[in-house]
């Protein structure tokens, strides 16, 4: 093979990896029920506040290992994914009205487990100085 047909074959694998990269988040956004979500709960391109990154969350039979971050305001829980998962995947802002919470004790991981009312499917798993943020959020409210 020539040298132009290496440089050929390197542009051809790059650009279907982008491709591939690109189908896969798309039908992670539709597939999972993001999507969906994000039209109920459309959240800001711009969060102002503290997020905290390296979140998971599961959406049916699709999982957002430690790929998200999550922020708490006063509104509710902000989420969005990391770069480059965020294509196709709109933020969220899901209100407090709308979120179930429970302590999660692990050995591993020790946190919360959130899901939303009316997604079944969908559990947010919040932990680290995430949780602690939350805990104290939950005792504001209480």
């Amino acid at each position: 093979m020539t040298r132009e047909g290496d440089g050929l074959v390197f542009v051809a694998t790059l650009l279907s990896s982008v491709g591939i990269l690109c189908w896969l988040c798309y039908m992670m956004a539709e597939g999972c029920g993001w999507n969906r979500l994000a039209e109920r709960f459309p959240g800001g391109p711009a969060f102002d506040g503290r997020l905290f990154p390296w979140q998971s969350a599961r959406f049916h039979a699709v999982r957002y290992s430690a790929s998200l971050s999550v922020g708490l305001s006063r509104e509710g829980l902000y989420v969005v994914p990391m770069w480059p998962f965020r294509l196709f995947h709109r933020p969220l802002l899901i209100p407090w009205q709308v979120l179930r919470s429970e302590l999660c004790p692990r050995w591993l991981f020790a946190g919360y487990r959130i899901s939303v009312q009316g997604f079944s499917g969908v559990t947010f798993l919040i932990g680290g100085r995430a949780a602690k943020a939350l805990r104290e959020r939950l005792a504001e409210k209480a």
